[in-house]
């Protein structure tokens, strides 16, 4: 066979901040997430990982104005969800590494050689 494509769901487990503006607040710079991702050629074959996402802190700073910033204390799980969701969407390169890692735990290494 080959490299199968899986559906995938984000579930929040934890973040950390780097301290910002006096230690008054913090900037978001590692988010963990738990992403299932279920078989889309048979829903029943599905797994979960654990994977850990980082920014720069600086970076993130520097894309931010005082009007569209959201305090660290104000930010959601789902906010956090969808930063991650929107990084794999837009990378080719994270959704192959995750359907070949989903692959290769389910079904094997040979799986993914054929």
């Amino acid at each position: 066979m080959a490299v199968h494509t899986f559906n995938l769901t984000y579930e929040f487990v934890s973040m950390q901040g780097a301290p910002f503006n006096n230690y008054t607040d913090q900037v978001i710079s590692e988010v963990v997430v738990n992403i299932t991702g279920v078989d889309q050629a048979d829903n029943s074959k599905s797994l979960t990982v654990t994977e850990y996402f980082y920014w720069s802190p600086t970076d993130r700073l520097a894309t931010k104005s005082d009007a569209n910033w959201t305090s660290f204390r104000d930010v959601t799980p789902a906010d956090m969800e969808g930063w991650v969701k929107n990084r794999i969407d837009n990378s080719a390169e994270m959704q192959a590494a995750l359907n070949m890692q989903f692959t290769c735990k389910i079904y094997g290494t040979t799986e993914a050689d054929a």
